[in-house]
């Protein structure tokens, strides 16, 4: 369900102070789930083909 209302208000037309607030405010968010595995989220502008590798230095 989050992730529906994170599309309905980020993807929303004239919500676009808000997506670029959001962008410009959070680069990486590391996060714990429930079964204890570490993950970082983040947000993507656009596909990038080097994204696997860039996720073995990080």
């Amino acid at each position: 369900m989050n992730d529906y209302f994170a599309r309905y208000l980020l993807g929303s037309l004239g919500n676009e102070d808000i997506l670029e607030n959001i962008v410009n405010a959070v680069l990486d968010v590391k996060a714990i789930t429930n079964d204890s595995r570490k993950v970082i989220i983040e947000i993507q502008l656009s596909g990038n083909i080097d994204f696997l590798k860039y996720t073995l230095y990080i």
